[in-house]
């Protein structure tokens, strides 16, 4: 039994990274479409290899996109994806990743990351969470109907 939960969770947690990585590549393979930068074929492999690298993998690949776009672009181009590779691993890439992981995880809206509470907060969710009504993908949980659940009573 609890080899299989073992399983599950890194299960889900390659499911969620999996997700994760290919919202990354599409994004810096786009952008580097856009840029008209060549070697486009072994940027994908690389920006989706990378992100499977906890905490900075992401940055790995685009560091390997700007190095390409300074090498064949020039500074600007350079510079341009820098700043792109820093909005899609950081800004972009925050929600993307509360969502996946909640859902690949099943995780309790109180445990996901910042961005999925703050996106919660933002759209009012916030109202029902305060008076204790937790709600997981839009239905009551046992833990919660119960009193249960993370942080316990």
């Amino acid at each position: 039994m609890m080899l299989n939960e073992a399983y599950s969770s890194i299960r889900g947690y390659f499911k969620g990274t999996t997700i994760i990585a290919a919202f990354d590549t599409a994004l810096m393979v786009a952008a580097a479409l856009i840029l008209r930068l060549p070697l486009v074929g072994p940027i994908c492999p690389v920006s989706f290899a990378t992100c499977y690298i906890p905490s900075f993998g992401g940055y790995l690949g685009g560091a390997f996109t700007v190095i390409i776009a300074l090498a064949a672009k020039g500074l600007t181009a350079g510079l341009v994806m820098l700043g792109l590779a820093i909005l899609i691993h950081t800004v972009l890439q925050n929600p993307v990743q509360a969502v996946a992981y909640g859902k690949t995880l099943n995780l309790h809206p109180l445990s996901r990351p910042p961005g999925c509470r703050l996106r919660r907060h933002i759209r009012g969710h916030h109202r029902r969470a305060a008076d204790g009504r937790l709600h997981q993908g839009g239905r009551r949980t046992q833990a919660n109907a119960s009193g249960g659940g993370l942080l316990g009573r």
